[in-house]
């Protein structure tokens, strides 16, 4: 992949990933603990995948997009 489209997925996924956070702390304070586990669950599962099936490749090829602060 070309320097200029891992940048602009980097920049999108990353968002995304983040959202997803801001999603959870939402349903942390907001959803009683049968709600809140199953979401939590879909947002876990939808966070795995954008790391291992998108970020992760990514990375691979161009290592020096990878932040500090994703694992």
């Amino acid at each position: 992949m070309d320097r200029d489209t891992a940048e602009k997925l980097n920049t999108i996924t990353l968002e995304t990933y983040f959202r997803i956070y801001d999603a959870i702390a939402i349903v942390r304070a907001s959803l009683s603990e049968p709600e809140r586990k199953e979401y939590i669950m879909g947002f876990g599962r939808a966070l795995g995948y954008l790391y291992t099936d998108v970020l992760s490749p990514l990375y691979q090829e161009h290592p020096d997009l990878k932040p500090d602060n994703i694992a």
